[in-house]
């Protein structure tokens, strides 16, 4: 039996609609509108309130996603969620969403890989369509990071917002068709960034920098390697969202024109899970054209992907 190649045919993001510019933190924080963007590229980030949850963005997300992709819950047959910030340690934010997604019968799971968690996503996506196990796929990276910053620490709760993206994938389609994804982990590296069991997020700034543009150009060196293509072939590079000086250093190493990179840090911040499938609703699509994806995260786990849209 001839296999379909997995397909992302839909991708939908949900932001929370309370808006924090950078000026908010120059009232209890040594720091300015100016100072932060200029470190980050972040002018505003969306936070959500008390009352929502991370499985309450990733159901907006999901629920807009499917739309888009002309199915219903009960077309599903696996449900992925990427998530570090999960809604409670039991059951998983997976579960909570299925509850929620009415009709929904499928079996459901967590995925814990920070921010390169969609792309982690993709890749057990990608396995089971080529596997011919199942046919529709709805994978939902979604955050509520403001849930495990400490509100008076520069170093980070400037850096991070709250938000879901959500892609339906399927067996063939019209779409972004995945072609190769690579993942990769440097576990010496867990001190760099993590949440201890109780308490907020530790995070040592410069390791996480330098590590993420190394293992980013070196991602996509391979990728390019791999599917025998040069730099120039690529029509959309779509990073995670961490930050902006990032993503411009590896962009001077490629000396790839802006215009092929779309961001969205400006007005998201660092939205972990959510960042890559928040920016792929928003690129237009257009036959035949590359993507090549990149993420790096906690762990330290890094990830990178080339689609070929359809």
């Amino acid at each position: 039996m001839i296999r379909q190649p997995a397909t992302i045919v839909a991708s939908a993001a949900y932001l929370p609609p309370n808006r924090v510019p950078n000026a908010h933190f120059e009232g209890y924080l040594d720091t300015s509108d100016a100072w932060i963007f200029e470190r980050t590229g972040i002018k505003e980030r969306r936070w959500a309130d008390d009352t929502m949850s991370t499985s309450d963005m990733g159901l907006m997300a999901a629920q807009k996603a499917l739309e888009k992709a002309g199915i219903t819950p009960r077309d599903i047959d696996l449900l992925l969620v990427a998530t570090m910030t999960p809604d409670q340690p039991l059951p998983s934010t997976a579960a909570l969403i299925q509850s929620k997604l009415d009709g929904c019968k499928a079996p459901a799971m967590d995925i814990s890989a920070a921010c390169s968690g969609y792309l982690y996503g993709l890749s057990v996506a990608k396995a089971y369509i080529e596997s011919g196990m199942y046919q529709n796929i709805l994978l939902i990276g979604c955050e509520k990071m403001t849930q495990v910053v400490d509100p008076l620490d520069r170093s980070t709760v400037i850096l991070f917002g709250d938000g879901a993206g959500a892609s339906v994938i399927k067996a063939g389609g019209k779409g972004l068709r995945i072609d190769r994804i690579v993942l990769g982990l440097d576990g010496h590296l867990n001190h760099a960034l993590f949440i201890p069991q109780s308490g907020k997020m530790k995070m040592l700034g410069q390791e996480i920098f330098k590590t993420a543009i190394q293992r980013g150009v070196e991602t996509i060196e391979f990728l390019l390697h791999q599917e025998k293509i040069a730099i120039e072939e690529i029509d959309h590079l779509v990073f995670h969202q961490a930050n902006l000086r990032i993503i411009q250093n590896i962009q001077k190493r490629f000396n790839v024109p802006s215009e092929k990179i779309p961001t969205s840090i400006d007005f998201t911040a660092n939205t972990s899970a959510a960042s890559i499938p928040i920016l792929l609703e928003s690129i237009p699509h257009q036959e035949n054209q590359r993507y090549l994806s990149v993420a790096f995260g906690a762990g330290f786990t890094y990830a990178g992907a080339i689609f070929t849209s359809l």
